[in-house]
């Protein structure tokens, strides 16, 4: 006798299940918690500026960042940060659609993932509140002597966030049926991959290709609950 078959739904993260983008939002957050917006935010705006001059990968933006921000900082301090930020972010930045979609998932029950390139430092607190089964996410560690957190490995975009949802699902891929919820253009492969994948709000590019695949359109930001359009298959 076969086993039941694994039902789950893997959310994105920015802009997909919240409103904006949480990497500048947590920096910021910590700056001002830490009383030093005035002094940080410049400095951010200029690490971004050459990051966006050279493009030199996002671990070392992401490096730079934390570098700026955190530097400090005890690891309880920022643990105490993050959950602060996620307490607001639970509380007023996540789409309406996003809402509704969980419940939904909830009541069928779907096992939960979050994938994103956001970093473990917020990450696994915002699953742990929205009830996630699982996390994929991009990995710090924070070595001893160093002035702050740094990125372990490789940030969890595009083929990287691909891969590691394959190692986990891949070889039961026949036994599993899988929806994915993204925004961008840089999770095309993964929505592909997916039995249904939905484009949540998405880029001008993610859109053209969700017409043109036929994937689901959903507006999470109009409607309470999914609202969704489904677009031409080729």
């Amino acid at each position: 006798m076969t086993g039941a078959r694994t039902r789950l739904s893997i959310f994105d993260l920015d802009k997909t299940l919240t409103i904006r983008p949480t990497w500048t939002l947590f920096l910021l957050f910590v700056l001002r918690r830490r009383g030093r917006l005035l002094a940080g935010a410049p400095r951010l705006a200029g690490m971004m500026l050459r990051w966006l001059a050279r493009r030199n990968g996002r671990e070392a933006l992401k490096n730079a960042g934390m570098k700026i921000v955190m530097s400090g900082m005890t690891p309880g301090e920022l643990d105490r940060a993050a959950e602060d930020f996620v307490d607001r972010l639970i509380e007023n930045g996540l789409r309406p659609g996003a809402r509704a979609t969980l419940s939904r998932v909830d009541r069928e029950g779907r096992r939960t993932m979050i994938a994103t390139a956001s970093v473990d430092i917020y990450a696994r607190i915002i699953a742990d509140r929205l009830g996630m089964d699982e996390l994929i996410c991009t990995r710090t560690i924070w070595p001893e002597g160093a002035a702050a957190p740094q990125i372990d490995g490789t940030n969890c975009l595009a083929a990287e966030k691909m891969r590691q949802v394959l190692a986990a699902y891949g070889p039961q891929r026949d036994a599993a049926h899988i929806e994915f919820y993204s925004d961008h253009y840089s999770d095309l492969e993964l929505l592909l991959w997916v039995d249904c994948g939905v484009a949540v709000n998405p880029d001008a590019r993610l859109t053209r290709e969700a017409k043109k695949h036929g994937l689901t359109i959903a507006d999470w930001m109009k409607e309470t609950g999914p609202h969704v359009q489904h677009g031409d298959h080729s």
